[in-house]
């Protein structure tokens, strides 16, 4: 189909064909291929054009960032993030202009910009508020929660917590967090240690590490455990965990490593 509109479409529908393409190729796992469509789908539209379709162009733009960020490569999805953001916003489309703005927090804490991070969050929070999407500005509220704790603010985020756990669905009545989010476990741990309630954060840190299965959680609470410990005065459990959280950060980046391998393979 793409090849047929190279010949005979017109710059609109050569842009969705190859977009469509490259969609095609995301969801059989294969990047390069994907990337190159979009890149084609990109080069084929009509930008000077009255009835450019800026908002195909905006997704296209939307879906390379996703990958690059897929690929570990920040810089370049925030290249693509802002394209997004500049048609997106020529049309209107305040969405999708939101979720560019989101996808850069991602982008900014990659880079350890987390200051950067925080502030695009809290614009989110802020906009989705006025504009009634309570649950989209909860879970922003949560990513400034755990930003903040990389910042060590973590004595400050108590409010973005109780607003996350009361309006983003993502808990049970007992409050336990849906099943692959159990980083906010640690990130609630962190909460409690800046504030000194120790039983407290060592039952979230060590429910972090029940309950998630990634090793990028089990580092965050083994980390967080240390911390207790080295706080608290508590040299043997202090060591332990020290050599757990190593343990753990060896294996990450192996993992990475072999993750990165594919990724260029």
């Amino acid at each position: 189909v793409a090849d047929y509109y190279d010949c005979y479409g017109s710059a609109n529908e050569q842009l969705r064909a190859h977009y469509l393409l490259g969609c095609a190729y995301r969801d059989l796992g294969e990047a390069p291929q994907a990337l190159q469509c979009y890149q084609d789908a990109i080069d084929r539209a009509d930008t000077l054009a009255a009835d450019c379709d800026f908002y195909t162009l905006s997704r296209v733009h939307s879906q390379m960032a996703a990958l690059l960020g897929e690929q570990m490569l920040p810089r370049q999805q925030l290249e693509e993030l802002q394209q997004q953001y500049y048609y997106a916003f020529r049309i209107q489309d305040t969405l999708c202009v939101l979720n560019a703005m989101g996808q850069m927090t991602n982008a900014y804490n990659m880079l350890e910009q987390t200051d950067s991070a925080a502030l695009i969050a809290k614009n989110l929070v802020e906009i989705y508020t006025k504009k009634g999407y309570y649950r989209l500005a909860a879970i922003y509220s949560g990513e400034i929660a755990a930003l903040m704790t990389k910042n060590n603010q973590g004595d400050k985020i108590k409010g973005y917590l109780n607003f996350y756990e009361s309006r983003t669905g993502f808990f049970d009545k007992e409050g336990n967090i849906e099943k692959g989010r159990e980083f906010y476990y640690g990130v609630k741990g962190r909460y409690f240690l800046a504030v000194c309630r120790y039983d407290s954060a060592e039952y979230y840190f060590k429910k972090e590490i029940e309950n998630a299965e990634d090793l990028n959680n089990r580092e965050y609470a083994y980390r967080g455990l240390y911390m207790l410990y080295k706080q608290t005065g508590q040299q043997d459990s202090m060591s332990r965990y020290a050599q757990l959280a190593y343990e753990t950060t060896d294996a990450h980046f192996q993992e990475k490593q072999s993750d990165e391998l594919r990724h260029m393979q």
